[in-house]
């Protein structure tokens, strides 16, 4: 209904008495409108940080992510392990977002991509609903059928 009284010209005329018929707010017709033939808001670049670190540090970072010994690990594991090392790069989130600057944030550890069986598709149904006294508890006990 509301893409109706949108879609009437502006200047018709027509909008207060499509609105009153159709049980609209006239200034919603108006106000989605009006954001439908707008320009979309221009969003300035943000200048970078003066603390951020410099490229080469960066890319010293990236080495330190990149070697093999770091290759199934999280950055917080990295980082954990060159703190016992003594050495300090950077903080963990500046690990994950130079890492996500450079795509590489995603599971970082091999795994195997299972069995190729077709899988059982099947539904279960709840046949009951059982409850039981044991030992001072209350257990429910579900039996389950496939269907």
């Amino acid at each position: 209904m509301m893409a109706t009284a949108i879609a009437l010209p502006p200047g018709s005329g027509l909008t207060s008495a499509v609105c009153s018929a159709l049980s609209l707010s006239r200034a919603s017709v108006l106000r989605h409108r009006a954001a439908l033939t707008a320009p979309p808001p221009l969003r300035k670049a943000r200048p970078p940080s003066s603390r951020a670190l410099p490229e080469r540090e960066r890319d010293q970072v990236l080495h330190h992510l990149r070697e093999p010994r770091f290759a199934d690990q999280t950055p917080t594991e990295v980082f954990a392990s060159l703190l016992d090392e003594g050495t300090y790069l950077c903080s963990i989130r500046t690990m994950y977002r130079i890492l996500a600057a450079q795509g590489e944030v995603a599971e970082r550890r091999r795994h195997s991509h299972g069995a190729t069986a077709p899988r059982n598709t099947g539904t279960c149904g709840i046949v009951s609903n059982r409850s039981a006294k044991a030992v001072g508890w209350f257990q429910r006990v579900w039996t389950l059928r496939m269907v």
